[in-house]
C-alpha cells in the first residue's frame, strides 16, 4: 500500500517521540522514493525535509545500538538499517581491537630512569599531558605547565608527575 501525507506525518511523529525504531513496513525506503517521486513540485520542500527527518532518526538510533551493543539489529529495523547495523558493528569490532593493541603496547612500558638531578635536588622534566598548577614539596608553586613544555622542578615533585605519567624524563 503506498504512502501518503498522513503515513509520512504519523511515522515522523512516531519516530520523534520514541527512543526505539517504530514499526514499518520492510519496504519503507522504496515506499518512500515511491511517495517523494509522485508529490507535486508545492509539498516537495516540506515532505522532503519531513522524510529526511525520519531517515536521520531512524538512522541515529540504529547506530546508537549499535554502539551500546552488538548483540542483534534494534526490533522493527528494514533490510537496509540491518545492514547498516551489520556494517556498523563490524566497523567498531575493528576499532575495539586497534585499541586493545595500543593498550597492550601501552602496557609493556620501558625502565624508567631516574630523573636528572641538579643542584639543590631538581630535575628536568617534559610535560606529557597539560596540568594546573600544582603546589610542590617545597611550597612553592609551580606551573600551569602546557603539553611538550620542559620544566626544572623539585625532584620528589618530578617524580610525583612521572608516577602519574603526566611527565617524562628528558
Amino acid at each position: 500500500m503506498p504512502l501518503n501525507y498522513n503515513d509520512v506525518q504519523g511515522i515522523y511523529r512516531n519516530e520523534k517521540n520514541a527512543p526505539a525504531l517504530q514499526h514499518v513496513s520492510e519496504n519503507f525506503y522504496r515506499e518512500l522514493n515511491e511517495f517523494l517521486s509522485q508529490l507535486e513540485e508545492e509539498h516537495m520542500e516540506y515532505m522532503g525535509k519531513l522524510v529526511d527527518e525520519v531517515i536521520d532518526r531512524r538512522r541515529n538510533k540504529v547506530l546508537m545500538q549499535a554502539m551500546r551493543t552488538a548483540d542483534s539489529p534494534p526490533l522493527n529495523a528494514t533490510p537496509e538499517e540491518v545492514k547498516l547495523y551489520g556494517e556498523t558493528v563490524r566497523v567498531l569490532e575493528r576499532y575495539r581491537e586497534g585499541l586493545g593493541q595500543v593498550q597492550a603496547e601501552e602496557t609493556v612500558e620501558p625502565e624508567k630512569e631516574e630523573p636528572v638531578e641538579h643542584e639543590g635536588g631538581m630535575a628536568n622534566i617534559r610535560i606529557i599531558k597539560p596540568i594546573p598548577a600544582i603546589m610542590g614539596v617545597d611550597s612553592k608553586q609551580y606551573g600551569p605547565f602546557e603539553e611538550g613544555q620542559e620544566v626544572e622542578i623539585p625532584r620528589e615533585t618530578a617524580e610525583i608527575l612521572l608516577g602519574k605519567e603526566i611527565a617524562e624524563e628528558v
